[in-house]
C-alpha cells in the first residue's frame, strides 16, 4: 500500500486515464543476425553465417516458461457392460459354451475343432529320474491346460491339440507319431489324462462355491437333492421333467474302510499328481455306465408330427421326429472310481447345500420320511448369477474321454 499511494497521487484527476506502456526488456541472449538474401550465382554453403554449417548460432540458448493449461479430460466410453438377458442365457449353456470356443486343427483326425472337445499337448523337458541314454528321452509329451488356471498356469507357450478321447490317444505310442513329436510318450499317459479331467471338475466345484460366498443376494438354487418319489419315478418313466437341468449327479456318500473303520480321507484329493491305485472292476459284476441321457419330455407321437410339405405321397407327408433335449444322469462309481475324489465331491456338494441354505421343502424333505426323503441323487441346474457352465463341460468332457 505505501508503494501504490505515491503512483496513484502522480495520475492526473481529471481526463482519460492512460496506463503507460511497459518497458520492453533487452532479450537475455544475442540476437543472432539474419542472414544474407541467397544469391543464386552463389552456393549457400560459401555464404558466411549460414544455417548449415552454423546450425549451433540458430538455436535458443533458453527455454520458455512452462505454461500450465488446464484442459477437460477426455472420457472414452468402456468395454465393460453389464450382459443382456438373452447372453446370460446363452453363457449358461455349457454345449453352446463347448461349440463356441476357439478352433485349433486336431493333430491326429486333421480336422478343425473346437478346443473344448479336444486335450492341450505340450512337449516338456523329462525329469533326471525318467531320461535314459537316447537323446529324444529328454523330453516327453504331456498334458498342458487341462486344469484350472486358477490353481496350475500354462507352462508352454505353443502346444498341440488332440481329439479328447482314450481311444484316439492310444495312436500315439505308434512310433511314427513319437519320431514326429521327437519326445516320449509315456505309456501311462491315459491315466494322467483321466486323473487331470477328474480334478478339474473338483476345481469348478471350489470356484463355485467361492463365488457363491461371494454372491449377493440370495442367487436361485443351484444344487439340491431329488425327493425318493422323484427318483422312482424317473427311473420308471425315463424323462427328467425339472426345468433348467444341467445334470444329475448320483454320489452316495463313502463308505467306512473296513479295515480301519474310519472315514475317508480327502485332504489329498486337489493333488495334480495320482493318489492311489484305482480298484480293479469285478468281473461277475456288470459295470455301472457312466452316464445316461435322458429326456426332458415325452417324444411326440408319430400322429402330431406337423406337416410342413404337403404332399399327395405317404411316405413324404410326415418330417423327421423333432429333437428332444437330453440331460446326462452320471454315476459317482465311474465318474470317480477313486474314494478319495468321490469324497471330496461329496464333500463340496454338500457344502453347497448349506451354503444355499435350508428352504422349507428341503426342511421338511430331510425331516419326513418315505418318498419325501432325500436321495442320494443331486440335481445340478444352470445359472445366469454364477458359472454353472463350467461344471458342466468339465463334467461332459470326462464322458467324452471315457465313452468315445
Amino acid at each position: 500500500m505505501p508503494r501504490f499511494l505515491p503512483r496513484l497521487a502522480k495520475l492526473p484527476l481529471t481526463g482519460k486515464l492512460i496506463i503507460p506502456p511497459k518497458k520492453q526488456q533487452p532479450p537475455s541472449f544475442e540476437p543472432v543476425s539474419r542472414p544474407p538474401p541467397v544469391d543464386p550465382s552463389r552456393s549457400l554453403l560459401l555464404t558466411p553465417g549460414n544455417v548449415i554449417t552454423n546450425s549451433r548460432d540458430y538455436e535458443r540458448h533458453k527455454t520458455r516458461a512452462p505454461v500450465f493449461r488446464l484442459r477437460r479430460t477426455k472420457t472414452t466410453p468402456s468395454d465393460l457392460r453389464e450382459m443382456t438377458s438373452e447372453e446370460r442365457l446363452l453363457w449358461s449353456n455349457p454345449y453352446l459354451r463347448m461349440l463356441g470356443s476357439p478352433l485349433r486343427l486336431c493333430t491326429l483326425s486333421k480336422r478343425v475343432l473346437p478346443t473344448d472337445l479336444m486335450i492341450r499337448m505340450a512337449i516338456m523337458r523329462a525329469p533326471q529320474t525318467l531320461r535314459t541314454v537316447k537323446k529324444k528321452s529328454s523330453r516327453m509329451l504331456v498334458p498342458d491346460g487341462v486344469l484350472h488356471p486358477a490353481f496350475k498356469s500354462k507352462r508352454s507357450t505353443t502346444a498341440s491339440y488332440m481329439l479328447c478321447s482314450r481311444s484316439a490317444f492310444s495312436a500315439l505310442h505308434l512310433p511314427r507319431w513319437a519320431f514326429l513329436y521327437d519326445a516320449v510318450v509315456s505309456p501311462r499317459l491315459p491315466e494322467q489324462i483321466s486323473h487331470h479331467l477328474r480334478l478339474r471338475v473338483l476345481q469348478e466345484v471350489v470356484l463355485l462355491i467361492k463365488s457363491l460366498r461371494e454372491c449377493s443376494g440370495s442367487p436361485l438354487p443351484i444344487l439340491r437333492r431329488l425327493r425318493r418319489s422323484e427318483w422312482v419315478q424317473l427311473k420308471e418313466t425315463g424323462i427328467l421333467p425339472f426345468p433348467g437341468a444341467l445334470a444329475v449327479v448320483v454320489l452316495p456318500p463313502v463308505n467306512r474302510d473296513p479295515e480301519t473303520k474310519q472315514r475317508q480321507n480327502s485332504e489329498a484329493a486337489m493333488s495334480a499328481s495320482p493318489l492311489e491305485e484305482l480298484p480293479r472292476a469285478d468281473p461277475k459284476r456288470e459295470p455301472l455306465p457312466l452316464s445316461v441321457l435322458y429326456p426332458t419330455s415325452a417324444p411326440v407321437p408319430l400322429g402330431e408330427w406337423p406337416t410342413f410339405f404337403p404332399s399327395t405321397s405317404p411316405a413324404n407327408t410326415m418330417p423327421p421326429p423333432l429333437a428332444v433335449e437330453q440331460v446326462p444322469l452320471f454315476n459317482s462309481v465311474a465318474l470317480f472310481p477313486g474314494r478319495t475324489h468321490r469324497a471330496k465331491l461329496y464333500e463340496l456338494f454338500t457344502e453347497i447345500l448349506g451354503l444355499q441354505g435350508k428352504s422349507r421343502s428341503s426342511a421338511k424333505m430331510t425331516t419326513n420320511k418315505g418318498d419325501n426323503k432325500a436321495s442320494h441323487a443331486f440335481l445340478l441346474c444352470s445359472s445366469d448369477e454364477v458359472d454353472v457352465g463350467a461344471l458342466g463341460i468339465a463334467l461332459w468332457r470326462i464322458r467324452m474321454w471315457e465313452t468315445n
